[in-house]
């Protein structure tokens, strides 16, 4: 199975039956396997030696493990739609249509709140060009 997800993912063929044949094949070492593993995982041993060497047996027990730590991965998060409809509403003000590009500009900005949220660098630069769109217009209230 991992074999076909390094294949999937990476395009790298493993030609490996165990680990065994990966450490030597690659010239790994069994502890630094075992290292890299926890660390993906989240796991934290006990420190001590672990007998790596070609029996059956478990490296490690449930004893050993101190701890079991939760991974937290962030996903960039992205307003696709909302620099388009702030870009066509500064090209609609240019054009002369300051209404309809104060409304995409507003649009954009509720695009932004929604993705980004109220204290975003770009939520901020799009509520300065509405701002100033409202100034031109002469709501000075809003």
């Amino acid at each position: 199975m991992i074999a076909v997800e390094a294949m999937g993912y990476y395009n790298f063929r493993v030609d490996c039956e165990g680990v065994d044949e990966a450490v030597e094949k690659f010239s790994l070492q069994k502890v630094s396997m075992l290292r890299e593993v926890c660390i993906k995982m989240g796991i934290q041993l006990r420190l001590r030696d672990y007998p790596m060497d070609g029996d059956q047996r478990a490296a490690f027990t449930a004893e050993d493990v101190l701890e079991l730590r939760p991974l937290v991965r962030h996903a960039q998060t992205a307003a696709s739609d909302a620099p388009a409809f702030m870009y066509s509403g500064q090209s609609r003000v240019e054009q002369g249509e300051v209404r309809e590009g104060c409304e995409l500009v507003a649009e954009a900005l509720h695009l932004y709140i929604a993705v980004y949220g109220a204290t975003h660098r770009d939520t901020a630069d799009c509520l300065r060009v509405l701002a100033r769109l409202h100034y031109s217009l002469g709501r000075h209230s809003r």
